[in-house]
């Protein structure tokens, strides 16, 4: 069931285990999905893409880009704190620049 607040402000739905890859006697490895963006400022829709992509990944990386001539409302470095905070609930996914 969605739990509304948080620190983020939005909606936070319980994190489903990522998908089996295929036969238990194979050799398997982790699935990473990257997932690009500005992200400036984080939004609670930003989020639930990334517990989307864990029911469909092992791991998700969030990518801070910065954009060569637009002027951001947060430094990188402070993006990638915010994401981190929004997703701790997540221990498969992190935030990196």
């Amino acid at each position: 069931r969605p739990v509304r607040g948080g620190a983020c402000g939005g909606v936070y739905t319980a994190p489903v285990p990522a998908l089996d890859h295929g036969d238990a006697n194979e050799l398997q490895r982790p699935l990473t999905a990257v997932y690009p963006g500005s992200f400036d400022p984080i939004t609670s829709g930003h989020v639930e893409i990334v517990e989307r992509a864990l029911r469909l990944f092992d791991h998700v990386i969030v990518a801070v880009g910065r954009h060569p001539t637009k002027p951001g409302y947060f430094t990188v470095d402070e993006r990638v704190a915010l994401i981190s905070e929004c997703i701790a609930h997540l221990p498969r996914a992190r935030a990196g620049k």
